[in-house]
């Protein structure tokens, strides 16, 4: 259906105490508040004339603005499972955990189950 906004893929993260676990390292992993609410990824801006300024004097990173539900892509190894986890952290604070196909990126091999 066009227009309706894309299921988060993987297997939602239910219990209470390895999302607290996971969400608290993650927030601290990018400077925020342990129990901060704010989503760690990438923020929309609006650009308007006054941002030209800013954009001769630092550097950005700019990317399409899609619809959808944006998330960060956390990849962790379990110490005590030793297995390494790749979670989907959405904006409404849910964590997913999904299963990579093996690939390399910038010389990291992420392992497939």
């Amino acid at each position: 259906m066009p227009g309706a906004v894309p299921d988060i893929p993987g297997e939602l993260l239910l219990d209470p105490t390895s999302h607290s676990f996971l969400s608290q390292r993650v927030a601290e992993l990018c400077g925020l508040p342990p129990n901060s609410t704010k989503f760690p990824g990438a923020q929309p801006v609006s650009m308007t004339v006054k941002s030209l300024e800013m954009l001769e004097k630092m550097d950005f990173w700019v990317c399409e603005k899609s619809d959808g539900v944006r998330v960060l892509v956390f990849i962790v190894m379990n110490g005590m499972s030793g297995n390494q986890e790749v979670w989907l952290v959405s904006g409404l604070s849910g964590m997913s955990e999904v299963v990579l196909v093996s690939t390399t990126v910038r010389g990291i091999a992420l392992k497939a189950d």
